[in-house]
This record gives C-alpha cells, structure tokens and sequence, in this order.
C-alpha cells in the first residue's frame, strides 16, 4: 500500500476483505498501536500491540458490534458478522494528537510573624490551615498535623533551616517540633518538591529558613503577648536581634502554659500542656562568603484528654454513647497521665560561596537530637511512670 493511500484510509475506517479466514476468529489491524479493541455485547477486549495488530479468538457466529479504543477515546465504531473473510481494518475517524503530560512546580505560601502574631496561641498547624490547599488532623487538642493536599506524616518534610526534622516519621500523633516564632516567616510548598527537600516531600514541605540578620540596629526588641480564656493561659514571645561586630545575632523564646480545655458543660480533663522554646542564631557574611550558625530548643509537655483514654473494647464503647464523658470535670495546670514529654533541639552550620555567575555553593552541617517519652494512665506501664521513651540522634 502507498503512502497516498494509507494516509487515506487514516481518515476513515474501512472493512476490507480478502481470502477466507479462521471461523470464530476475528481478527486486523489498526492505526492506535496502545489501543484496543472491544466486542459488544459480549464485552469482550482484545488490545492491540505495538505494531497495530489484535485478534479475538472463539467468537461465536453472528451480528457484533466492534469499537476501537486509545487513551479512554471512542475512535471507531462498526458491525461486523462473523465468520469475517480477512483482516478487519479499523481506523481512527480523525489523527490521533500526543498525550501531553505538564508538571506543574509547587505553589509556595508564605506567613510572615506579623501574621502569625495576631493568634499567638494556636498551634503552628491551625495557622498554616488557612491557606488553599492544607488541612489539620487532630490527635488532640495540642497534637496537629498539617495535611497539605491530604497527605500527611511520612508525605510532608519539615526543615529548620538548612536541616530536615526526621522526628516526624515516628507518627501521626506527634506534632511538629517547630516554633514559628524563631523564623522571621513560615514558608509553605504545596506539590511535590522531593528533588529539592527529599524524598518524604512527596505531598509537600513546610519551611522555617533562617533569619535575615542583615542591616539591623545594634539592638532591636520584639515583644509580644496573648491570653485565652478556654484553657485560662497564655503565651508569651521575646526576640533580641541586631548586629554585633560585623555578626548579626538574633535569641529568641517563647513560653506557653494552658490548664484543662473547656467543652461547654464540662472539662476536658488532662489536656493542660507547658511549652517553652528558644533559638539563637548568628550570620556574618565577608566578601562572597556566607557564616549561618544556629541552635533551636523545642520542649513541650502536652495532656492527653482523659476520657478517650480506654483499656478495653467495652470501655470505648461506654464511652462513646455517653452523653457526657464518664471521668470527673476538673480543670487543672498539673500534667496527668496519659500525656507526652517531647524535647527536640538542632544545632547547625551553613557555609555559603557566591560565585562570579551568580550561582550559589553551599556547605551545611548539621545534628538534631529528639526524645519523646509517652506517660500512661492505664496498662501494664502506667505504675512505671513511663510507658514508651523514644530517642533519636
């Protein structure tokens, strides 16, 4: 066949017979190698190789109707009788396009402190539920994850600076070991990003980056403040930045003390926590040389809801139906078991080069060193004290 003609026939499908084939087989050729080929009613299918071809064996005498498939499109569309004399020819009504597949780069969002200063209290995941895209799983009150597109723990990569958290793979019940307020901004990657923040940022990345610590005063001071009512506590942040010979320098803490939670009725008893964190951070930069050293302290003891507490399958069914939960309503600052003890801190260096092109060399180095005790208040452990001890260097 010429080319004239086969670019014919690729316009329009054509039966065409020749010579007496096999009873119960039919069988051709098509222009959508990749494709395939159904029977109906029989709803049979045959796919079609590499080279055009397919073939469906064992089909009874009688009126079918058969239809050409590519990439989830109708492109032919006929009856035939079998027994067939020679190939069946089906060829697509129009020319088939490339399938193009587009990568899109991650959206990126971006909270500054001024934002994140409005609400001081909440949790670093309920501020970052705000924008398009991230969502908040609950372990407790106190205990938030991120969803970022409804991925979450072993999908989502959390880096402090030039560092990845590698505590977060540990589960979902444990929350990030991040203080928004040791950065000057919280930086959000919604998409995949793992050629750039690591495997475990297949769903996304949540970022603190360091500080900018350039063209300060000698002493700048940042004080902020915030009371509750639900809870009866408050946080409170204070940062110290500015330059120092050449150096800029920024130390910073945050303190937060809340009782037991309140539900309207009653008290969500256990759920007091005790946080308090702090960082520190120098930069110096000499010619096209770039010094960032940093250490960042992470402490924080949080109450677990007493009543969701249970040691058997009736226990959690009681409490379910209970209208109100069955263990007493007492608001409380102590910590009672069940709760968490989470203490994480990172000390790290980045040397950066900027070169004549403008590219960028950098060199980092880093440590992180994460302990997580878990108190029990019933079970084997719970007259240890101590019910599981994790630690991680």
């Amino acid at each position: 066949m010429t080319t004239k003609w086969w670019r014919v026939l690729s316009w329009a499908w054509v039966l065409a017979g020749y010579g007496q084939a096999d009873k119960g087989r039919v069988w051709g050729y098509t222009d959508a190698p990749g494709g395939e080929v159904r029977l109906l009613p029989e709803g049979r299918v045959a796919p079609v190789d590499s080279v055009g071809a397919f073939i469906l064996e064992g089909v009874a005498p009688g009126l079918y109707r058969v239809q050409l498939w590519h990439q989830q499109h109708l492109l032919a569309d006929t009856l035939v009788r079998v027994p067939t004399e020679g190939p069946l020819l089906l060829f697509s009504r129009e020319p088939l396009h490339p399938v193009v597949i587009q990568a899109h780069a991650p959206q990126a969002f971006h909270l500054d402190l001024g934002y994140l200063a409005r609400q001081p209290e909440k949790p670093l995941a309920a501020h970052l539920s705000t924008l398009p895209g991230v969502q908040v799983g609950h372990a407790g009150p106190w205990l938030q994850k991120p969803l970022i597109e409804g991925l979450r723990g072993t999908r989502i990569a959390y880096w402090q600076g030039a560092l990845p958290l590698a505590s977060q793979q540990w589960g979902d019940d444990h929350a990030p070991e991040l203080d928004p307020f040791a950065a000057q901004e919280v930086e959000v990657r919604v998409g995949p990003s793992p050629v750039r923040h690591g495997p475990e940022a297949a769903g996304g990345a949540v970022l603190l980056p360091f500080p900018s610590l350039c063209c300060l005063r000698p002493l700048e001071v940042q004080a902020l403040g915030s009371l509750f009512t639900n809870g009866r506590g408050g946080v409170g942040a204070l940062r110290l930045q500015g330059t120092w010979h050449d150096w800029g320098y920024q130390a910073q803490g945050t303190f937060l003390r809340s009782g037991s939670l309140a539900a309207p009725g009653y008290f969500l008893t256990g759920t007091a926590t005790r946080q308090y964190h702090g960082s520190l951070t120098l930069q110096r930069t000499f010619r096209q040389w770039r010094l960032a050293l940093a250490y960042a302290q992470y402490n924080a003891q949080i109450g677990l809801f007493q009543g969701m507490h249970v040691g058997n399958l009736t226990d959690l069914v009681e409490a379910i139906q209970a209208s109100i939960p069955r263990v007493a309503s007492l608001f409380s600052y102590a910590l009672m078991p069940p709760f968490q003890s989470v203490t994480h801190e990172t000390a790290q260096a980045k040397l950066s080069y900027l070169l004549a092109g403008g590219g960028l060399l950098s060199f980092s180095y880093g440590r992180q060193y994460n302990r997580r005790t878990e108190h029990d208040a019933q079970g084997l452990y719970a007259p240890l004290g101590v019910a599981l001890d994790l630690q991680l260097t």
